[in-house]
């Protein structure tokens, strides 16, 4: 672990001192499925990327234990117990705005960091929704198009916020709300309440490319253009190829540069089980309905 990711995992120790705080590596993912939702333990498996498998994981945990998840480059900016405080703590789910996006979401969710108490129904959606991307992506694979809100290709719409963003889509419109949601308004509001979901505006609960643009610490940005804000997302990212961060930000106890501690790619430990992995997939995610119903059920 970077210093920079261990500084950040700091500061929600130091914000949150009443709380419990877990720190979950690859093994302690897999032991939680193990132990709490053994019907889904073959499909998260099948997922082909360890990235996949932490989206996943998130989910399951939030599902079970509820509270805060947060990805280990995410800095804590102001106390959770004054989240939401400004409407009465009035949301059994808090997702921080993203983005618009051209492909049917006029915004899009992020899903490094979310709040929610346990067993919410956005959560329990989320293994039928990845199951049915993982099974498009086997179909795509073959020469079978499939068309469809939830058929995303890649790891942001597969497990990522693409799929997120389908849950709570669905789930505004089961509670009679309105979509797409306008995000200006949510702006203005301070956010906006789905059902028993708030969407937090961007720059309170998704803040991070401030840094860039700004070309500031989380800190600097905290005090001068986002006071607002509760987190800040960091983008040290291990899954992807290059940082998107600019590498020449020194931050209060770390030397200038980033170092990363593991790098996310197949599981697989040959060409050939990769080559298997999509037809095991496609098999987890076509009898993925049974192990639905029953973590539904829960």
């Amino acid at each position: 672990m970077s210093c920079q990711v261990r500084e950040s995992v700091q500061t929600w120790i130091d914000m949150n001192p009443g709380y419990v705080h877990r720190l979950y590596d690859a093994r302690d993912r897999l032991e939680f499925v193990q132990q709490h939702y053994p019907q889904l333990l073959d499909l998260f498996i099948a997922l082909p990327t360890n990235v996949e498998r932490a989206d996943f994981w998130r989910y399951l945990a939030l599902h079970k234990l509820g509270g805060v998840y947060a990805d280990s480059d995410v800095r804590c900016m102001q106390p959770i117990s004054s989240w939401n405080a400004e409407h009465g703590h009035d949301a059994a789910l808090l997702a921080g705005i993203a983005k618009r996006t051209p492909h049917g979401y006029t915004i899009e969710f992020n899903q490094f960091v979310m709040a929610a108490m346990p067993g919410h129904p956005v959560l329990a959606s989320m293994p039928l929704i990845i199951a049915s991307s993982l099974a498009s992506t086997f179909l795509q694979g073959h020469g079978v198009s499939r068309q469809g809100q939830f058929h995303d290709a890649g790891v942001l719409g597969r497990t990522g916020p693409g799929a997120f963003t389908a849950a709570l889509r669905h789930y505004n419109v089961h509670v009679g709300g309105h979509w797409p949601i306008n995000s200006t308004r949510a702006d203005q509001l301070g956010g906006i309440l789905l059902g028993t979901v708030r969407a937090m505006p961007k720059f309170v609960l998704g803040m991070g490319w401030e840094t860039i643009d700004y070309n500031m610490t989380c800190d600097q940005v905290k005090q001068k253009v986002r006071t607002e804000a509760y987190i800040c997302h960091q983008f040290f990212g291990t899954w992807k190829k290059q940082p998107e961060v600019s590498t020449n930000l020194t931050y209060s106890n770390c030397a200038t540069g980033l170092r990363y501690a593991e790098h996310s790619s197949s599981s697989s430990s040959s060409q050939e089980q990769r080559q298997q992995q999509p037809r095991a997939a496609a098999a987890v995610a076509a009898g993925a309905a049974a192990a639905v119903k029953a973590f539904t059920a829960v």
